[in-house]
């Protein structure tokens, strides 16, 4: 006898029947693996047009960041409000401020346009962007030089004096005790009719690091609060009271 397919007349009834529910069983587990299959060719062809649609969507998203980049060199405002209508840059004076920051594709003269407005808005950008500057243990030229990489100094006065007062303020906020004042006198001192090389950082082609050149004066900054003069030496740290003249 075939043991594989055995002659029915040579089995008993309760035989011909046990394999009659085996021949259903193996019948309706083909059929099952039929389904798993073609479950899991849907899964992948599900898989498939999603990453072609994230792919599709990923583009269109570098697209309008590239555009909402050029409309922002050629009119910050309204590259802000270009990126910001198309959810590619949230209205929080944080989230702008760290693009700005970060400053991928942004013209730094625009930055500085940016910067320089006296819109409130543009006040707190201008803010958070200092903040997002770690000046600790840098000597005032470092710091300058490192603020002034990222962005170029707008042309009106006003603007430069109110970047400057808030470079001056975090300044001291990051070095406490290197002037005799960390209010408003202290960033007086700090003004930028007294910060000399103030456009050395221009033409820099990548952040400043290390020591800063030589100061052929043998001082590293004259800076002016109240009636007297106060002489910053080479290592950063400015005299005590005494030290006024």
């Amino acid at each position: 006898m075939d043991l594989c397919h055995p002659d029915a007349a040579e089995l008993s009834s309760e035989e011909a029947e046990e394999l009659q529910r085996i021949r259903w069983h193996r019948d309706q587990l083909l059929e099952d693996i039929q389904k798993l299959k073609e479950e899991i060719a849907d899964v992948f062809a599900q898989i498939d047009c999603f990453e072609s649609a994230e792919e599709s969507r990923m583009a269109q998203k570098e697209k309008e960041l590239s555009m909402g980049r050029k409309k922002f060199n050629m009119d910050p405002a309204k590259g802000i409000q270009y990126l910001t209508e198309h959810k590619l840059l949230t209205p929080d004076v944080q989230d702008i401020a760290q693009f700005l920051y970060k400053g991928e594709g942004l013209s730094k003269t625009a930055i500085g346009t940016y910067l320089g407005e006296r819109d409130p808005t543009n006040l707190q950008v201008l803010q958070a962007f200092v903040d997002c500057h770690e000046f600790a243990n840098l000597n005032l030229v470092q710091a300058l030089r490192q603020f002034l990489w990222r962005f170029r100094l707008p042309g009106e006065a006003q603007k430069i004096d109110r970047m400057m007062e808030a470079f001056a303020a975090r300044y001291c906020l990051c070095n406490p005790g290197v002037f005799q004042s960390t209010g408003a006198e202290g960033a007086e001192a700090l003004g930028p009719s007294t910060l000399p090389g103030a456009d050395l950082p221009q033409g820099r082609q990548g952040p400043p690091s290390g020591p800063p050149a030589p100061d052929p004066s043998g001082a590293l900054a004259e800076h002016r609060s109240g009636p007297g003069l106060r002489w910053v030496p080479a290592g950063g740290a400015a005299p005590g009271r005494g030290g006024r003249e």
